[in-house]
């Protein structure tokens, strides 16, 4: 399995921050939404802010992981990809395999 996402590396335990059950949608924390190249105006609420239990999650499910972090070239730096200012993250490629 290949995915992309933000990994807060400051904390812990990730914070689930909404869901969406039975056909209802609920913010459990503040709102914040990321990116939508579908619909840039609106963007896409942001569920979770992984944190690094996120890795024991993927162990505890048989995946061996690999991490590779995304870099911007043109500002010589891996980018800080959280806009919302309370968290810090990092755009992460994870490369999940079952074992």
């Amino acid at each position: 399995m290949v995915f992309a996402m933000p990994l807060c590396d400051h904390m812990n335990a990730t914070i689930i921050n909404a869901k969406y059950e039975n056909g209802r949608f609920e913010w459990l924390g503040n709102p914040a939404y990321h990116g939508n190249p579908v619909d840039p105006e609106k963007g896409a609420p942001v569920y979770s802010f992984a944190g690094s239990d996120f890795f024991d999650v993927l162990y505890s499910h048989g995946f061996d992981v690999k991490l590779s972090l995304g870099l911007d070239f043109c500002k010589g730096y891996f980018p800080d990809c959280c806009h919302v200012d309370m968290f810090h993250s990092w755009n992460l490629v994870f490369v999940a395999t079952k074992i």
